[in-house]
């Protein structure tokens, strides 16, 4: 599960990248596309990794055409919005709180564990202590991982911003909403998070590159069963929560867009395209024609 949770933790900064190169593989760039569309209206979905090797290659003449075609691109929150000093106060809000002590929760190894994945950061114990558990595995998780030579402008995001820049841009959602979605969690599944985010990251790494692999060459099976998969078996409320609500959510204004006319491009989070309760899935059951190139 852990490469879920990870995801899942860093989802409303989309600010992590690798920069270790994967190895390569023979098939051409291509992560898979869906198009949606009616008599006057077609949307392309496009899956994107929040968390992306470096020197993966992945964009295509099809993705470039399909950008410039587009009449508006959406993301999952507004470009930039993750950096906005009111969203870094609602962190605060959500993640502090005074009386409460992390370490009580903890085992004596895990907040030795605890103790020296912070210590990079040069935060003092005392402060972490009185954090919610959600908001300490994403700090952990980003120390860790750029600790290890992550790139921050490795994401696609932010690969795709300046290649819309003349563009309309809109958000399905924003980068608050989805903190406070981690920040409603039950405690013991923050505490989940947690302890994935102190365990072995070279794993942690290696299970990303094979998850940035098969997403490049489009292995729609692989990438169900790497970010699904276990979620939704082990912890089929979170999995509604994350994914399914979402999904339906992001589905209903997408059908609203689609009783206008033009043509559309979104890119969000590659496990809202994969699956029985994904975002196409969705769409198709509702009756539109929706095909996977």
């Amino acid at each position: 599960m852990s490469k879920t949770i990870h995801m899942l933790a860093l989802a409303p900064f989309l600010i992590l990248g690798a920069c270790k190169a994967a190895p390569k593989s023979d098939l051409p760039p291509q992560p898979p596309i869906w198009v949606v569309s009616d008599a006057d209206s077609e949307i392309t979905l496009y899956p994107t990794l929040h968390i992306l090797p470096k020197e993966v290659e992945w964009k295509s003449e099809e993705l470039t055409r399909r950008l410039a075609e587009a009449d508006e691109v959406w993301f999952e929150i507004m470009p930039g919005s993750e950096t906005d000093p009111a969203l870094q106060q609602t962190m605060m809000r959500l993640g502090m709180a005074p009386g409460y002590s992390l370490s009580a929760k903890l085992s004596e190894d895990e907040v030795s564990k605890l103790k020296a994945a912070i210590a990079p950061m040069g935060m003092p114990f005392e402060a972490v202590d009185t954090m919610r558990p959600w908001l300490v595995s994403t700090l952990v998780s980003v120390s860790a991982l750029m600790d290890k030579g992550f790139d921050p402008n490795a994401g696609v995001e932010k690969q795709l911003q300046p290649m819309v820049a003349d563009k309309k841009i809109r958000a399905l959602e924003t980068a608050e909403g989805q903190m406070k979605m981690l920040a409603s969690f039950p405690e013991d599944m923050q505490l989940l998070m947690l302890l994935e985010a102190l365990e072995d990251m070279d794993e942690t790494v290696e299970d990303m590159h094979e998850l940035a692999r098969d997403w490049a060459v489009g292995d729609v099976e692989d990438l169900e069963a790497e970010l699904l998969s276990e979620m939704k078996s082990e912890m089929p409320a979170a999995f509604d929560v994350v994914f399914t609500q979402r999904n339906k959510n992001w589905a209903d204004q997408i059908e609203i867009e689609m009783k206008g006319s033009g043509t559309d491009f979104i890119a969000v989070g590659a496990g809202h395209l994969v699956g029985d309760d994904s975002v196409p899935a969705m769409l198709k059951a509702r009756g539109y024609t929706v095909k996977r190139l």
